[in-house]
């Protein structure tokens, strides 16, 4: 069968998106934009270089036009090109391919020495891809105090926006990178879907919404019968079936992502502030450490410290549960009500959750509570507190508009922030650090320029 995709918009948009969205490269192309003298960025060296970066080994191109301006941005390339007989009542065209071999003369920064300070889901993602791709020297820092990512069993959760609004484009673009990078590079995922029930009005009312899209390729309806069938959980709600998305720890994660050689990670390390010299070198000031020097590119990955920055962020306390119950031995993709329910992993099933304002420290007994409370009333049963084997509680960073933070800090064009990923980090992070990844490396971004703007650190007017 043959399926047409259509990117509609600003070539280079289009070609940031299709780097997401597409699972497989390019074979063929055949540009037809207009008179490179009326349309210039069609025919620019910069979305050449992009179609390379989406195309399968030695694939081919034709152009509609001969024009010097296409020949000299494919020459300055090293791309070889034939000028053959026009189509139709065209004089002439071009034809050629783009042999992979180019690639390594894109990246001219070979001998980068980058910082990262946070060692969550985004920091060790961010270094994982810098180090393995493009052999740069990466040293991460790590307090031990950062507990947005410490999580012993998470859910990918595609609880998408259903706008066309920026922060709606983000969440869909992310969720979808998100899935092929975890299925590419952590082996224990398991991306057999997600169970939303309808067991609240503000969830029915979103399953509503999303069922009008009719994208039963994404998600489809699920009886309560159905659900039973494959989680033998017995409830009386229908719900949505999602077939990407899945459970990991991203405790796991952050190990794997920063085994690597290029790699070193750096403990104790209590981040106060840094310095740009007028060579653009940066250094790193530690409150319990003596000062490191001479860094090209400083990336902070703070978690809760980021507020350091950026003062009206939010930090919630979020808290899961351990249950060791036969009911939920069948569970094996997560299930989301008013809580949610995890699949299985070291004999517990994790169970959650709850969040707490404007805390320093979690009430654990009302959070127990409010847990067990949305599980009790899902299954109709009376599970109690007697039966919770272990608990985790942790820092959740949002934004008011929930919207996470990614970008360059002020003017400085080698210095990062990321963070404000609320409990999305699963799901936001290999997308964000894939945003950083670019920019370092001087690649058009997976993000159109819409989204760069509505989460970028530059947004809040309260930034220090």
């Amino acid at each position: 069968n043959l399926k047409l995709i259509f990117f509609v918009g600003e070539i280079g948009d289009q070609l940031s998106l299709a780097k997401t969205l597409l699972n497989t490269k390019i074979d063929s192309w055949f540009f037809d934009g207009f008179d490179p003298k009326k349309n210039p960025e069609m025919w620019s060296k910069k979305i050449f270089i992009d179609t390379l970066h989406l195309s399968s080994n030695e694939a081919s191109f034709s152009t509609y036009t001969s024009s010097g301006i296409v020949k000299k941005s494919l020459s300055e390339l090293g791309i070889q090109y034939n000028k053959i007989k026009g189509f139709g009542k065209k004089r002439h065209m071009l034809t050629g391919i783009f042999p992979k071999k180019l690639f390594p003369k894109f990246n001219n920064k070979n001998d980068l020495k980058i910082a990262i300070v946070g060692s969550g889901l985004s920091g060790s993602i961010i270094a994982n891809k810098l180090a393995k791709h493009n052999n740069y020297r990466v040293t991460v820092f790590d307090s031990k105090e950062n507990k947005t990512s410490s999580s012993p069993n998470a859910a990918m959760y595609p609880k998408l926006a259903l706008g066309e609004d920026p922060r709606s484009q983000f969440v869909f673009q992310s969720y979808f990178y998100a899935a092929s990078y975890y299925s590419e590079n952590i082996p224990e995922f398991n991306n057999e879907g997600i169970i939303f029930l309808s067991s609240n009005e503000n969830k029915k009312d979103w399953i509503n919404r999303f069922l009008k899209f009719k994208r039963n390729d994404i998600a489809h309806q699920i009886s309560k019968d159905e659900v039973y069938e494959l989680t033998g959980i017995d409830q009386d709600y229908s719900g949505l079936k999602f077939k990407t998305g899945g459970c990991l720890s991203p405790n796991e994660i952050c190990k794997h992502q920063l085994k690597h050689n290029n790699i070193e990670h750096k403990n104790n390390f209590y981040f106060e502030s840094f310095e740009v010299n007028e060579h653009n070198k940066i250094t790193i000031n530690f409150l319990n450490k003596e000062s490191q020097e001479s860094y090209d590119y400083l990336i902070l990955a703070l978690g809760a410290g980021i507020k350091k920055f950026i003062p009206s962020l939010n930090i919630l306390k979020g808290s899961l549960i351990a249950l060791k119950n036969n009911k939920f031995e069948k569970v094996k993709i997560p299930i989301n009500h008013s809580g949610y329910i995890l699949p299985a992993k070291d004999g517990f099933s994790w169970i959650g959750s709850s969040h707490q304002k404007n805390v320093l420290s979690i009430d654990q007994e009302k959070s127990d509570e409010e847990i067990l409370n949305n599980l009790n009333f899902l299954l109709d049963s009376e599970i109690s507190r007697s039966e919770i084997g272990n608990r985790w509680s942790g820092d959740r960073v949002t934004t008011p508009n929930k919207l996470p933070i990614c970008g360059t800090y002020k003017n400085y064009s080698n210095i990062f922030l990321i963070g404000g990923l609320g409990s999305r980090g699963l799901t936001y992070a290999p997308a964000l650090a894939e945003h950083i990844n670019c920019i370092i490396r001087s690649k058009q971004s997976i993000f159109t320029r819409d989204i760069e703007e509505a989460i970028s650190p530059n947004r809040f007017k309260d930034l220090s």
